[in-house]
C-alpha cells in the first residue's frame, strides 16, 4: 500500500521572485585531451555527449570522416577509446545513448547515405539491432520512459512522411507515422517522451498546402499511441536545429534557430510563450538543456570563449569563460545539463599548444533558484485532501459552503505549478502528469492563507 503525509499548516505564504546564486569556472572533467592526439591530420567531425543513471559521462565521436569512437568517464578518469565501427563520409551524424549498462549508438551506413545502422553494447562488444533504416533527412535516437529504443525519422521511401519506430523483440516495430513530416529536419533532442511516456516531436520545415508568410512553420506533435495532436499553436517562421527539454514539473520548452537568432518558449495553457529571442544571428542554439527549475541553457556551434548562455528572468546571460588547456576552441559539439547535480557539461574541440586538435570535456554549477518565503500565523478555512494524494489524483473539499477563494499548488521549489479560482466546495484535482514529489496545495481567501504539504509517489 502506498503511503502519503499530508500535514496542514495554517500559514500566509509569500512566494517572491527567486534570488539566484552562480557557481564560477568551468572545470575539466578528468584530464583534457580525451583522444590522445599525436598527429596534426587528426581531425574531429561529429561528436555526442550523454550522461547515464549513475552520474558517468560517455562520448562517441568520428575522427577522420571515417572512424567512430567512444570513451566513458567513471570513477575520476577516462576509459581507453574503443572503436565502435565505421561511418560514411557524405553523411557524419552520430546519435548516441546510454544506461547504466547499456550503450546505443545510431550512424549512416558506411556503404549507403541513406540508410542507418543502430549498434548495442553492454561492455563485452557491440552489435547490430536488427535491420539498417531508410532516411533521407537526419534522424533521431532516443530511449523511452521503459528505455525502449525509439528511432525517430524513418521513411519508407525519399521525402514519406517519418516514422516513429521502436526495437521491440529483435525488430523495428512501427509506431506511428507523423503527419506533414516529410520536410522536417530533426536532430538531437528533436524528441522527447514526457513522464507519462508520450512522445513529442518538433517538426519544422516548408510546406507547400500553406500560403504567404505562413508557408514555413515550425509544430510540436504529440503522439500518444494512434491519437496525433499539435501540442500549443504553431510558429510560423523559418526554423532549424528543433530541441525539446521538460524541466522538473514535466512542463515543455522548446529552443530552436531561425533567421534573426535563437529562441526559447514554453509550453502555456494554448500557446507557446517566449522565454527569450536574441537581436542578432549570433549565438545560435546549437545543443541546449534545461534545470529541474526551468532555467534554459543553450550553447551556439561555433568556438568561442563564452561557451553557453543563460536563459535568467527573460535575458541571456553568458556563463564564465572557458579557463582551457590548449590554445583555442575550435568548435562546441555538444552540451547536456544534468538535472541530478544541476550541473551543465561541455564537449568542445580544442587546439593543444603544439597545434593538435583534441576533445575534451568541461562542466560548470549552475544557478539554484531559491525562493524567499515568509511565513505567519493566520487563521483561515481548513480544507480536507482525500483519498489519498499519493497517485497524484485527489478531491479538496473546504468547510465553508460560500466561500470564494484561489487554489495554488506549488512544486517543492515553490513554482506555482496550478491555479485556480475556487467557487464550490468540492475541487478535483489532478496532478498524476508530474514528477514524484513535494508538492504544496494552498487555499486563499483575501488576506488569509491554508496550506497542506502532498507528497505525490
Amino acid at each position: 500500500m502506498k503511503s502519503f503525509s499530508v500535514a496542514i499548516i495554517s500559514l500566509i505564504f509569500f512566494l517572491t521572485n527567486s534570488v539566484i546564486t552562480r557557481a564560477q569556472n568551468w572545470n575539466y572533467l578528468g584530464a583534457p585531451f580525451v583522444h590522445g592526439t599525436v598527429s596534426d591530420t587528426v581531425r574531429f567531425d561529429w561528436a555526442d555527449l550523454e550522461i547515464d543513471e549513475t552520474g558517468d559521462v560517455h562520448i562517441a565521436y568520428l575522427k577522420n570522416m571515417n572512424t567512430i569512437y567512444a570513451a566513458k568517464y567513471s570513477k575520476n578518469s577516462w576509459s581507453s577509446n574503443i572503436v565502435v565501427g565505421y561511418a560514411n563520409p557524405s553523411n557524419q551524424v552520430i546519435d548516441m545513448e546510454v544506461t547504466q549498462n547499456n550503450t546505443y549508438m545510431s550512424f549512416y551506413s558506411p556503404h549507403n547515405k541513406d540508410y542507418i545502422y543502430t549498434l548495442k553494447s553492454d561492455g563485452s562488444g557491440w552489435s547490430q539491432m536488427g535491420d539498417s533504416l531508410y532516411m533521407s533527412r537526419q534522424f533521431d535516437l532516443l530511449l523511452d520512459r521503459n528505455n525502449t529504443v525509439t528511432m525517430v525519422g524513418v521513411q519508407s521511401q525519399f521525402d514519406a512522411d517519418m516514422q516513429v519506430m521502436q526495437y521491440i523483440g529483435n525488430n523495428w516495430v512501427s509506431q506511428a507515422t507523423i503527419q506533414y513530416s516529410s520536410n522536417a529536419l530533426l536532430d538531437d533532442k528533436a524528441a522527447i517522451f514526457d513522464n507519462n511516456n508520450i512522445l513529442f516531436v518538433g517538426i519544422q520545415g516548408t510546406d507547400e498546402r500553406r500560403v504567404g508568410t505562413y508557408k514555413h512553420y515550425n509544430s510540436v506533435v504529440s503522439i500518444d499511441g494512434s491519437k496525433q495532436a499539435i501540442i500549443g499553436d504553431s510558429l510560423f517562421l523559418r526554423s532549424s536545429w528543433n530541441q525539446l527539454l521538460l524541466d522538473g514539473t514535466g512542463t515543455p520548452h522548446i529552443t530552436y534557430n531561425d533567421n534573426s537568432g535563437a529562441y526559447v518558449h514554453k509550453l502555456g495553457a494554448k500557446k507557446w510563450e517566449p522565454v527569450i529571442g536574441t537581436s542578432s544571428k549570433r549565438p545560435n542554439a546549437f545543443r541546449s538543456g534545461i534545470t529541474k527549475a526551468g532555467l534554459v541553457v543553450f550553447t551556439d556551434y561555433i568556438g568561442s570563449t563564452r561557451p553557453a548562455y543563460l536563459c535568467d528572468s527573460g535575458k541571456l546571460v553568458p556563463m564564465d569563460t572557458l579557463n582551457i588547456s590548449g590554445s583555442a576552441v575550435y568548435r562546441i559539439y555538444d552540451m547536456v545539463v544534468s538535472q541530478d547535480s544541476n550541473e551543465v557539461y561541455l564537449l568542445i574541440g580544442e587546439k593543444t599548444a603544439n597545434g593538435m586538435n583534441e576533445l575534451s570535456v568541461l562542466k560548470h554549477g549552475l544557478p539554484k533558484p531559491k525562493p524567499n518565503t515568509s511565513f505567519f500565523a493566520t487563521t483561515a478555512p481548513s480544507f480536507k485532501i482525500y483519498p489519498n494524494p499519493s497517485s497524484g489524483i485527489f478531491t479538496i473539499e473546504h468547510d465553508d459552503l460560500y466561500i470564494k477563494g484561489l487554489m495554488k499548488i506549488c512544486n517543492a521549489m515553490g513554482s506555482v505549478i496550478q491555479q485556480t479560482h475556487i467557487g464550490d466546495r468540492v475541487q478535483v484535482v489532478d496532478l498524476h502528469k508530474y514528477p514524484k514529489g513535494l508538492y504544496f496545495v494552498e487555499l486563499s481567501v483575501e488576506n488569509k492563507h491554508s496550506i497542506q504539504k502532498i507528497i505525490i509517489e
